[in-house]
């Protein structure tokens, strides 16, 4: 995506770095009085105005063909007053650092990490009180986040300072909700930007937290500065017990004055000897080193369908790899032999089978750049666009221009969503950058939140027709907030300012199916959930997993567009992970959520 430390190296010689540009504009509402507050970010009197944008919004309206999202975050209860991103040398991270270090961090040093914060936005969803019905909790550059929940129509009430989250009052990147210990309720982990740890808050079953982090496992690393930006789970050894993946940016770029660590984090749960307990199996699994470094989401799940759950790492630089597990957890890197990993800075992520065939298809955001480099005018990036693969075992075909996705300007958080409950994928992701230099980003910003429809054997994009209006977007979470079987979105941008689109659109049937493990980890990640809507059609497959597009949890269930289909299903069965027989339901009618729970010996029920 061009990150601090080549582009703030470029950018200096190239002049572009000037005075600290002003605060972005907060959020309405007050934050909760038992906030302690950061030091100021923006310097007092600062004379520059707003840094304006010439690129705009200049799609066509066009026809959205029945997709249609209205905004309503403050409608829902998602209000209050948020820390934004300030200019070059003046922001939050620096103002920390100042703070705790007792000496001002050094020039050359302040204008990368104020950059750092420009991608922040992140948010996961989780029931944390166990009522059925999705929360969230979104990341800020002020403390831990804050976390609302769901009154069980789509409307939230903040209960951040009664949850235990105010413990810890230091940046957070992005989180992820699941059930480590697997004890029935949701426990967080949350990364840290600009501490020296990773955050896990235990739940006590009641949807409030204490942070165990230190003792189990979660260690802090003295003297390292951390930028993590997204929360991955999975079971990677197939134990029954979920790991923790956090991508960490950093790795060493000629030029980046930050000391920041050189790899993503890989978290093995100690299981039935100490559950949700963990040790750093970073290298033990083929991940230390420079191998996973630069890291801005990962993808935890079985990609070549060999029972195993792979890792997909999306980053910057031209870094993204793609890991294959080898069983028992151990991976090795098959980046080049595949065919991944050919963006240029990627960024968001997202998987799944958008035409029906059975057969998967991975997207990257990257750079989309007109100019082709912006090397000659202070930035570090190759704007050659997103890239579309067809994943064919362990190989990736590129079919982003015949499908029509390579342009969505500087695109982070993307996802794979059926809008419409057609049994199609259309695609949504965020885009948009505010460094406070337009001369470098005029042609990239403030970007729009882009929505390709599916129209069978081409993507249309329509994001603007469809009534999405959210710009300069960073994490992407896709749920359903009110339980009406339609998918709706929250886009976060930077500084934790979420946005709430409601799916209004006009959609078919639909099924949506949770997992609960037994043997395996209990919220069912890694279980295949496949559909037959009725005798001779052809087979749907979902694969449950903690979905992070870029710093973005969305839902852990399998969402099932049936279209015209009115009357019971044929067949739904779960394949939980390491089974070799699967949980069937037959006569299952369309538009209900179905819990389908493992047994615990070795046949199905």
């Amino acid at each position: 995506m061009g990150g601090p430390g080549r582009l703030i190296g470029a950018s200096l010689s190239a002049g572009v770095l000037l005075a600290a540009g002003a605060c972005a504009g907060d959020g309405g509402g007050e934050r909760p009085a038992a906030r302690r507050p950061v030091a100021a970010t923006c310097p007092v009197g600062d004379p520059r105005p707003e840094p304006r944008f010439a690129a705009g919004d200049r799609r066509p309206l066009g026809d959205a063909g029945g997709i249609r999202f209205v905004e309503v975050t403050r409608r829902a209860g998602l209000t209050g007053r948020y820390t934004p991103a300030c200019g070059p040398t003046e922001c939050v991270l620096v103002a920390r650092l100042d703070a705790e270090t007792g000496s001002r961090v050094p020039d050359d040093q302040r204008a990368a990490w104020c950059q750092m914060e420009r991608f922040h936005g992140g948010a996961a969803v989780g029931d944390v009180d166990g009522d059925g019905h999705p929360d969230l909790y979104v990341t800020a550059l002020e403390g831990p986040g804050r976390l609302w929940r769901n009154r069980g129509d789509g409307t939230f009430t903040e209960i951040t300072p009664s949850s235990g989250l105010l413990a810890v009052d230091e940046p957070s990147g992005a989180a992820a909700f699941g059930d480590l210990d697997n004890d029935g309720d949701e426990d967080l982990v949350v990364s840290s930007l600009a501490g020296s740890r990773t955050w896990l808050f235990v739940n006590d079953g009641s949807g409030r937290f204490r942070e165990e982090g230190s003792t189990r496992g979660l260690a802090p690393r003295p003297g390292v500065l951390l930028a993590g930006y997204s929360v991955t789970l999975g079971d990677v050894d197939r134990d029954g017990w979920l790991d923790v993946f956090v991508t960490e940016y950093g790795g060493g770029v000629d030029g980046n004055p930050l000391p920041l660590p050189a790899t993503s984090r890989l978290y093995r749960n100690r299981g039935t000897t100490a559950p949700g307990h963990f040790v750093d199996a970073t290298t033990d699994a083929g991940l230390g080193g420079a191998r996973a470094r630069f890291g801005f989401a990962a993808t935890i799940r079985d990609l070549d369908r060999d029972g195993w759950a792979d890792l997909a790492l999306t980053a910057d630089f031209g870094t993204s790899r793609m890991f294959w597990n080898t069983g028992a957890g151990m991976f090795v890197d098959g980046t080049e032999a595949s065919g991944a990993g050919t963006d240029d800075n990627g960024m968001g992520a997202t998987t799944g089978d958008l035409d029906g065939d059975g057969v998967e298809e991975r997207f990257v955001s990257s750079i989309a750049d007109g100019r082709g480099s912006s090397l000659t005018r202070g930035g570090n990036w190759t704007g050659s666009g997103n890239r579309l693969w067809r994943v064919e075992g362990r190989s990736f075909v590129d079919v982003t221009d015949r499908w029509g996705v390579r342009d969505g300007r500087w695109g982070w958080g993307a996802a794979f969503v059926d809008t419409r409950n057609t049994g199609r994928l259309d695609l949504v992701q965020a885009s948009g950058i505010d460094f406070p230099y337009p001369e470098v980003v005029d042609p990239l910003a403030p970007g729009p939140t882009l929505l390709w429809r599916n129209d069978s054997d081409v993507y249309t994009e329509v994001g603007a027709a469809a009534g999405l209006g959210v710009r300069n977007g960073r994490g992407l979470v896709v749920f359903d907030a009110d339980g009406d079987g339609r998918l709706d979105l929250l886009v976060v941008r930077p500084g934790g300012r979420p946005s709430l689109w409601r799916n209004e659109s006009r959609a078919g049937a639909w099924l949506r199916v949770r997992a609960v493990g037994r043997r395996s980890n209990r919220d069912g990640i890694g279980a295949l959930v496949t559909v037959v809507p009725h005798p001779g059609a052809a087979p749907r497959t979902v694969e449950i997993q903690s979905v992070t597009d870029f710093a973005g949890q969305s839902e852990r269930i399998a969402h099932f567009g049936l279209g015209e289909v009115r009357g019971p299903l044929a067949r739904v069965e779960v394949r939980f992970p390491g089974r070799d027989e699967p949980v069937v339901r037959t006569g299952v009618r369309p538009n209900r959520l179905l819990v389908v729970t493992e047994p615990r010996d070795g046949s199905p029920r």
